[in-house]
Formats: C-alpha cells, structure tokens, sequence
C-alpha cells in the first residue's frame, strides 16, 4: 500500500523537527538552512537577533571565564576581554556609507576610524576630527563663539548694529588666529603627502637610473606618472585645506 506524503504530512513533520531543534538552541532557522519562512524583506532582521538572542549569551560567558581564569588580580582592574561583532551586524554598503558619513559630519569619527572598522590600515593625518559646518577640527571648533558682526555702543549703552561686513580688531585677530590653526593642521597632512611623494620619486630615479635608455624613461615619468600622481595626492589636500580656510573666513 502506497502512503502519500502531503496526506500523511511527512513534510511538515521534518519541518517541525528542523525548527524544534533551532528553538532548542536559539538559533534561527534560516542560519541551517530552513528557509520556509525567510524572505529578502525580514532576512537581515533574522540576523541582527541570531547575534541578540543566540551568540551574545555565549559571547558575554566566554567574556566573563577569560577574565575571571585568564587574568591576574591586578590585570583584572586595566583589562578585559570583548568580542567584536560589529562585522556580524553591519548593513549593506549604502547603509554603512551613510551611518559613516553621519558620524564624520558630527565629529564621532575620524577618517582612520572608519578604516579601521572597515578592516583598512590607518593613513597619515587621518586622525583628525572634523564637524559639517564648517570643516574644522572639533577642538579648534569647541574654542570661543562663532565670529559674528560686531555692533557698536551707542552714548546710552544701546547696541547698534554696524554696516555689513565691518568687524572689530579682535574679531579679525580671532579669525586670523583660526586661520593659522587650520593651516597648521593640514600643513602636516600636506608635509606628509610631499615627504612621500619625494620619497617615491627618489626610488624611482634610483631604479631607473641603473638601466638603459633613462632619459626616454624620465620624460614618460615626469610627463605622465609622476605628474598624475603628484596631481592625484595632492589635489585632495590642497582641496580640503581651501574649503577650512574659506568656511573660517565666511563665518
């Protein structure tokens, strides 16, 4: 006698065990494979709580027996152990590009630290904190008010205010002050890029010198690509340092 599967719900049976034995285990169903009820809308969702509901209890035990066995009295007061599951619960590209541009904006963080959580070595200069409005690095920022148009004290004490455009000599001396700040800060990003440009030349010219033919080889260099490097790497900085100096000078 034959048995039809559907009738005699077989199906649903090993559906039932697959999801009775990830219940046991909080783990969600899609992560082995089952996926009757996954879908592009909710999958990332089912992902997030695989690290919330499944791994963090594991994590937060294993964190907690490294630091009660594997650490002495003193190195228990100064360190600790902690998974990173930032990789587990990161978005797509295009969330990530936005979340990282929102932290840059408000000065949260800093170029290397987007490297570094997007597994990228750090680069020179990139430890500097900017915010949006202005471009500025947040302690320069943080210092004094916004210059603002000076007003004029009338013979009742009644302020006043002056034509547009006129400072007061402090204010000029302020913003020339920031200016100078600004400039000193990209000044070591600019003295970095340089440096090693120079440094890149130098071995170059070195290499080719003990070939043949080193004039044929210094024209293409020097005409092609060391020009389009030199105007790649220093483009942005110079870039970047015009657009401080002008938001500092239009404040």
């Amino acid at each position: 006698m034959s048995s039809d599967p559907q009738n005699s719900q077989m199906v649903e049976s090993l559906y039932q065990g697959v999801e009775e034995v990830a219940r046991l285990f909080r783990m969600p169903p899609h992560k082995i494979g089952h996926l009757l009820r996954s879908t592009n809308n909710n999958i990332e969702q089912q992902a997030l709580e695989y690290v919330q509901d499944c791994l963090l209890g594991w994590l937060v035990r294993w964190e907690q027996e490294i630091w009660r066995k594997l650490l002495l009295p003193r190195e228990q007061k100064a360190i600790f152990a902690k998974h990173n599951v930032n990789m587990l619960m990161r978005g797509d590209s295009a969330a990530r590009s936005a979340f990282y541009r929102e932290m840059f904006n408000i000065g949260a963080y800093s170029d290397n630290d987007i490297r570094e959580c997007e597994d990228m070595n750090p680069v020179e200069g990139g430890d500097t904190y900017f915010i949006n409005a202005a471009m500025v690095p947040l302690e320069m920022a943080a210092e004094g008010e916004h210059l603002l148009q000076t007003q004029t004290d009338s013979g009742d004490n009644t302020p006043q205010d002056t034509p547009s455009g006129t400072y007061s000599a402090s204010a000029i001396e302020h913003k020339k002050e920031l200016l100078g700040r600004v400039a000193a800060v990209h000044t070591k990003t600019l003295t970095t890029t340089i440096s090693q440009l120079l440094s890149f030349e130098r071995d170059r010219v070195i290499r080719a010198s003990k070939k043949g033919n080193f004039e044929t080889w210094s024209d293409n260099f020097y005409n092609k690509t060391h020009r389009t490097d030199v105007e790649s790497r220093l483009g942005p900085v110079f870039e970047a340092m015009n657009a401080s100096m002008e938001a500092v000078i239009c404040s």
